[in-house]
């Protein structure tokens, strides 16, 4: 598709030094492992960088900083006078209703759009998330208020999805491309999302390149105008980017309480939001500085991903105290700057010496006891797996293992003869086709290296996710012991454990 391609200018055209963008990526790389991030002012993107083998083109899945493309949805549809924040749920729903036997309490029929929207909705519970969707949100019980009190629900953004598709009969993500995408220059082919089963556009289930995140960000800071034509309403913006409700969330720090307002959280600086997904998946907006941040990463809440807030504040801060006009060009810290974000690159995998004989390893092996998957997972928890409902395969759990040594270089690990993973045993990490459980996320990066003669290492990432899975594999006699952590979302603990053994019967 076209596309405009964005204004880049130096960063001192616009009132920051470049020094200074250097320190702020510094400090972020401090935090946790970064994939991608631009930085932009007054509409001119002043620094961007992907840490190879991250790129400007690869999409990358956005967790629930896709509700903010939802909300957007919502916005647009309000704009064109389809709908309003204040209609109510049993009235968008009357037939459903009817036809699963409800019978709405009093709390129920006060329901509106706009509680979705703030996470308002009044349950005790999510209901459940898959293509059930619309019955299961309409039959979980309202024991609250609307609007007084709030409860991360994702499942109030899925059925801001059913809305869209009840009031323009069109699919929400086909809805926004002609009326809006196409428009802004959000490239749809780098726009990947996710539907239940029932064809429904699902929340979250979106993954899009950096830039895609920031161009959203800039609507949102033109207060709904992109090149002088008002696409959401500017009365719209001032709503959602206003606090509707107090906010709180477990293991979010001070920055997921500031407040929320339509499917998007404040931050702790002055009048400044975020769009936000998990694992640090980020579109800060800062009104007052025109600036606009766009962010993917792989972090781990709290720490790393309260550390990426805490350092884009600080640089927020100190633009209270900088003038907006132009510094003079520096052309020696432009060139360094440059020079700087073009050589962000992820660390290599850790190298060994070979053992003696490293094709000892080789064969075909059957699971024999335990379990374990390797894919990914938007929670990669195997109590809270939101990704199943997407997958493509009717049992992730591997039951044969294949290893085979190629050379120096690499070895191959094939998973229920579906998933190969290309190991590179000299630490370069480089993205190969890996088929997964879901079909959108199907580049993997793997890095092993030998633990003495009887222990191979192997760290995977599922490139276009935050995802990151090590695998122990502990060669014996008579079996094969096979220990599998993954990082985990939200949960205090760094990592998950799945222990398995394996019998060679190749």
């Amino acid at each position: 598709m076209y596309k405009k391609e964005l204004q880049r200018t130096s960063p001192e055209s616009v009132g920051i030094r470049s020094e200074r963008v250097v320190r702020l990526v510094e400090d972020l790389e401090k935090t946790t492992g970064m994939h991608g991030f631009m930085l932009a002012r007054h509409n001119s993107v002043i620094a961007e960088t992907w840490w190879r083998p991250y790129h400007a083109d690869m999409p990358h899945i956005l967790y629930s900083l896709g509700k903010s493309f939802v909300g957007t949805g919502i916005g647009l549809a309000c704009t064109e006078g389809l709908l309003s924040v204040e209609d109510r749920i049993v009235d968008l729903f009357s037939d459903e209703i009817k036809e699963f036997g409800v019978t709405p309490n009093d709390y129920m029929n006060k329901l509106q759009v706009r509680h979705l929207l703030t996470m308002s909705n009044g349950m005790a519970a999510q209901p459940a998330l898959d293509e059930n969707i619309v019955r299961n949100y309409l039959t979980e019980p309202i024991e609250y208020e609307p609007g007084s009190r709030f409860m991360y629900n994702t499942a109030g953004t899925s059925m801001l999805c059913a809305i869209i598709e009840k009031v323009t009969g069109m699919g929400i993500r086909d809805y926004m491309t002609d009326r809006l995408f196409t428009h802004i220059g959000i490239e749809t082919d780098k726009l990947r999302w996710l539907k239940y089963k029932n064809g429904l556009d699902a929340s979250p289930g979106i993954a899009a390149t950096t830039e895609n995140i920031l161009r959203l960000g800039m609507l949102y800071l033109n207060m709904g105008r992109w090149e002088g034509k008002q696409y959401i309403s500017e009365d719209w913006i001032h709503e959602a980017t206003t606090v509707r409700i107090g906010s709180s969330f477990h293991g979010g720090g001070p920055e997921a309480s500031v407040g929320y307002g339509y499917q998007l959280w404040f931050c702790t600086p002055k009048d400044v939001y975020r769009f936000d997904g998990g694992h640090g998946q980020y579109t800060i907006v800062s009104p007052g500085h025109k600036i606009v941040i766009a962010n993917h990463q792989s972090g781990m809440m709290p720490s790393a991903t309260a550390g990426v807030l805490r350092y884009i504040s600080e640089f927020l801060n100190e633009m209270d105290n900088c003038p907006e006009e132009p510094y003079p060009e520096n052309s020696e810290e432009t060139a360094k700057l440059k020079a700087f974000l073009s050589g962000r690159c992820l660390k290599p995998g850790t190298t060994t010496t070979l053992p003696e004989n490293p094709a000892k390893f080789d064969g075909i092996y059957r699971i024999t006891e335990g379990d374990f998957h390797i894919y990914l997972e938007t929670r990669p928890n195997d109590r809270d797996n939101f990704d199943r409902v997407f997958y493509s395969i009717s049992d992730e759990n591997a039951r044969t293992i294949s290893i085979q040594y190629k050379d120096p270089q690499h070895l191959e690990i094939v998973f229920n003869h579906f998933t190969v993973l290309d190991v590179r045993l000299d630490g370069a990490v480089v993205p190969v086709y890996s088929k997964g459980a879901v079909e959108t996320y199907d580049l993997t990066c793997s890095t092993g290296y030998f633990d003495g003669d009887d222990t191979l290492v192997v760290h995977t990432r599922w490139i276009q996710t935050a995802t990151q899975t090590t695998m122990i594999f502990r060669l014996y006699p008579n079996e094969l012991i096979i220990d599998v952590m993954k990082n985990t979302l939200h949960e205090t603990s760094p990592e998950i454990h799945c222990l398995a053994k394996a019998k060679r019967c190749v």
